[in-house]
């Protein structure tokens, strides 16, 4: 027999063996916890050549680089600039939508090889023109994915001479500045008077070029022009690569998807060899989030909700929570304009009869139905926007394999029954919640009733009066709701898992169409009778019925609030209380306990997915 802590020692040596191995190569070290009782496992990915091999391995998809554009001279599709880019606000250039390829290092190898012969007819042009021929240098000022680069050389050269120029200028390099100048300009007519289609970055001066009769003038426009940062130097074309640099999170992706090749995590938990495996934070990148847009500042809180955190926020957290935190910051802009009419229709109150108030009603619902249309559209083109930014056009992060997918149980009654028995689920949960609305409609129809003899108020020495009574119902609605909704939140993933799909994306599809079902029902249904039925079927007056909806909407969105920030602090308590422990014990046997920051984090609460 083998012991527990053999075991563990067993499968931590394999887990060391199979990382470091040849399908990995990653760098790993690892730490004890302050009180003995845990050992984190620690990996890297830092070698370069080694990023290389596995992103061509797993075939990743990775961003053109904006060098290996220009090296082209293609220009590289830039996203429409915003309001705030428009009228200064925003100093920052609109980002560029990169084309995304499988990175194939056999290509990345071609490109380089190109560059390097490209250079070297640029470095051989450059050395006839101080020979006095400026006729290659034409050439390449003629050829569209050569003209940058002859142009960045020339410009390079005339500068450094310029330096040079005061200092020790000889007749010699007063020639050789004269040629070069020569043939720059004999360049920059050529493009001036007929531009191609394919020449990056077109700038616009406040002046036109062309126009300018002082040839010493039309030189420094010119130079001014294809100079930095308007265009690329040649430094940056002599280090152009086919991909980009891949980013942090590029890296992690790549780590993800190679040690879920190699490792079930899934098995080791259930098997307790696992209690957890997650990302590292930057704590540096944490400090900026807080100063900023994590902070609680007034001024923070109040910033624009504009798009200047999309790309932030999904370099360090991922897509997945960049396209949440995209949608909510444009959800917030697209209501500033109905709430500023709101505020004016509000004021209807003060100044017109009812006539004209239902009339205000009535435009500002089709107003509503509208803004709704809009807001959908607008959403619609933002989420095309990000996808092609993001590189994530015809691509989904869960179409992988799930690793507890059992073939041999395709088709089978247990799966068919584990299915069956999610609908169930899903629709007691459903007849649950109209029979909670169905029961509060009738307590009320009871409290508008004379007798109500059958029925004793009191509680003991308690006296419950009858609106108490009409609270106490507006509060089960929304108590019912949350304890609804978590009860949906424990039981759905964990069904979802035994029902035996093939990829994540089959099982996510799944769980979006029941969460929908049950969701709008729990959380919409309550609010929708109170909107549309209640008036018919108690026969409340309309005013009262919004009366009610806005009182239930009010006491909701309070609760809500009050149970997401007794969550929060149930959870830093509970970290804080297990940390104190750890401390106490180490103390008592006269040792100091110091929780590193790998530590600290394992005992955060773990992101949950929508899953």
């Amino acid at each position: 027999e083998v012991m527990v802590s053999e075991l563990h020692d067993i499968v931590f040596n394999k887990c060391i063996e199979v990382l470091t191995g040849q399908d990995c190569g990653f760098d790993v070290g690892w730490q004890v916890s302050v009180d003995d009782d845990d050992v984190f496992l620690k990996i890297r990915l830092a070698d370069c050549d080694n990023i290389k091999h596995l992103a061509s391995k797993i075939e990743m998809e990775v961003p053109i680089s904006t060098a290996a554009y220009d090296f082209q001279g293609l220009s590289c599709m830039q996203i429409d600039p915003t309001w705030g880019q428009l009228w200064g606000l925003n100093k920052e250039l609109p980002p560029r939508a990169a084309k995304h390829l499988i990175y194939s290092t056999l290509r990345a190898q071609a490109f380089r090889e190109n560059r390097d012969a490209v250079l070297e007819e640029v470095d051989t042009a450059m050395r006839l023109i101080a020979c006095g021929d400026g006729a290659p240098a034409r050439e390449l000022g003629r050829q569209s994915h050569k003209r940058l680069i002859m142009l960045a050389a020339l410009v390079a050269k005339i500068e450094k001479l310029h330096e040079h120029h005061g200092a020790s200028s000889t007749t010699a390099l007063q020639a050789q500045k004269d040629q070069l100048e020569l043939v720059f300009n004999q360049i920059n007519e050529e493009i001036e008077t007929d531009i191609h289609e394919s020449c990056p970055r077109r700038i616009e001066h406040n002046r036109d070029i062309q126009s300018i009769t002082d040839p010493q003038e039309k030189l420094n426009a010119r130079l001014e022009r294809w100079s930095k940062p308007h265009a690329p130097g040649i430094d940056k074309f002599r280090e152009a690569e086919l991909y980009a640099d891949f980013t942090d999170l590029a890296v992690m992706k790549i780590m993800y998807h190679v040690m879920a090749g190699v490792i079930d995590f899934d098995k080791m938990k259930e098997f307790d060899l696992l209690s957890g495996f997650f990302a590292i934070h930057k704590e540096d990148q944490l400090e900026k989030f807080k100063a900023s847009w994590a902070s609680v500042m007034p001024w923070n809180i109040l910033q624009w909700p504009g798009t200047q955190w999309d790309y932030p926020v999904r370099e360090y957290f991922g897509e997945q929570v960049a396209f949440f935190f995209s949608w909510l910051s444009m959800l917030t802009r697209q209501l500033i304009i109905p709430a500023i009419i709101a505020i004016v229709f509000r004021l209807r109150l003060l100044l017109f009869n009812d006539w004209v108030i239902r009339a205000f009603e009535f435009f500002y619902a089709i107003i509503m139905v509208v803004w709704c249309a809009l807001f959908v559209s607008s959403w619609k083109n933002q989420t095309q926007t990000n996808a092609m930014l993001w590189g994530m056009l015809g691509h989904s992060s869960f179409a992988r394999d799930l690793p507890d997918h059992r073939p041999e149980l395709r088709g089978s009654w247990r799966e068919t029954g584990m299915r069956f028995l999610h609908w169930l689920i899903v629709s007691a949960f459903i007849i649950w919640t109209l029979l909670v609305a169905a029961y509060m409609s009738t307590f009320r129809r009871w409290l508008k009733e004379d007798n109500h003899d059958h029925i004793n108020p009191d509680i003991g020495p308690l006296h419950l009066e009858e609106s108490w009574l009409d609270r106490a119902a507006n509060y089960a609605v929304t108590i019912n709701i949350k304890i609804v909704a978590l009860l949906w939140k424990i039981l759905s993933p964990r069904i979802a898992r035994l029902e035996n799909y093939r990829t994540f994306q089959e099982r996510k599809d799944e769980q979006v169409f029941k969460n929908f079902l049950v969701n709008f029902i729990v959380y919409y249904y309550p609010f929708f009778y109170l909107a549309f039925l209640k008036h018919w079927v108690e026969g409340t007056p309309p005013r009262k019925c919004v009366e009610d909806i806005r009182t239930n909407l009010l006491l909701y969105f309070v609760i809500h609030i009050v149970t997401v920030i007794a969550y929060m602090a149930v959870s830093l308590l509970s970290r804080w209380w297990s940390k104190r422990e750890e401390r106490k014990e180490l103390a008592a046997k006269g040792q100091v306990a110091t929780h590193s920051h790998v530590e600290d984090m394992s005992k955060k609460e773990p992101y949950l997915s929508d899953e």
